[in-house]
């Protein structure tokens, strides 16, 4: 996996970009405007997470460890993390859905990273960029990313 970019069995990526494609090559490209639906689904977020109890084999038999839970995805089964019974999910579509209700941004990236373990969606504050020397130009973003494995909690921020 280049850059960690999620890549499914059949060799799609899960991330969707509008404009340029990424230094490491791998993505959708979209056109402005498109539905969030249509991100959704370019940016491989078309899935939902699930959680099971987490369940030991010990030598009297399989053992139910009531405070923890494993999350996996509900499209391949695969495993994402373990994590506490009153951890709160955020689901890769909610992700895309923040920036549905916030007026003025357009979204420019979005995706999932380390096999879906974390996503995010990144979105253009504005159109304007600031120079600030010949090479060096500096655009608005914001961006809500997450994870799924506790490893990184939910932020919003400017970039």
């Amino acid at each position: 996996m280049v850059a960690a970019v999620t890549v499914r069995e059949n060799g799609k990526a899960e991330f969707a970009y509008v404009g340029e494609k990424a230094w490491h090559g791998l993505g959708n490209e979209m056109q402005p405007g498109a539905s969030f639906e249509a991100w959704r689904e370019a940016a491989g977020m078309d899935w939902d997470i699930s959680r099971s109890p987490v369940m030991m084999q010990t030598p009297a038999g399989l053992v139910s460890v009531d405070d923890k839970h494993v999350l996996y995805r509900s499209d391949n089964n695969m495993p994402l993390g373990i994590v506490s019974d009153n951890y709160k999910v955020l689901q890769p579509g909610e992700v895309l859905e923040f920036f549905r209700d916030v007026t003025g941004y357009e979204l420019e990236t979005a995706g999932t990273l380390f096999g879906g373990r974390r996503f995010w969606g990144l979105a253009r504050v504005s159109a304007d960029d600031y120079i600030m020397d010949k090479a060096d130009t500096v655009g608005g973003y914001l961006l809500l990313s997450t994870s799924c494995d506790g490893t990184l909690a939910t932020e919003a921020r400017m970039t």
